[in-house]
């Protein structure tokens, strides 16, 4: 596909792959990137009315990548949870770490945010 620009009116769930040519254009009340990809090999602009949500190892590319959301917050999650296993005297507790949510400019600009920047474990730009 060469261009994708996508206004709904709704909520935008993605696990799979959305892919362009050129740029990607989507704009709705709340995105959400679950370990899906949202690659463009031109500009990925991406806005929210609510909350933009990259988790589970969402990928999102573009030489630039504009994301925002107007009254929510922008989160890229990597899943984490701290166990304890209790066996008597002798505890162990152990980290579990999901794969890494990525959000990437490959032309070294920088994101363009709006709103609140809420990261919650990893970023990396």
């Amino acid at each position: 596909m060469s261009n994708l620009i996508a206004n709904i009116n709704l909520d935008l769930n993605n696990n799979e792959n959305i892919k362009s040519n050129d740029y990607i254009n989507l704009n709705a009340r709340t995105i959400t990137n679950n370990s899906g990809v949202i690659l463009s090999n031109g500009k990925a602009s991406l806005t929210s009315t609510d909350d933009f949500v990259n988790k589970n190892g969402g990928i999102i590319k573009g030489s630039d990548v504009q994301i925002a959301s107007i009254n929510g917050n922008i989160i890229n999650e990597t899943f984490s949870k701290q166990n304890t296993i209790n066996n008597g005297a002798n505890n162990f507790t152990y980290t579990q770490i999901g794969n890494q949510s990525q959000i990437e400019a490959t032309n070294g600009q920088s994101f363009t945010y709006w709103n609140i920047l809420n990261n919650t474990y990893i970023m990396e730009w």
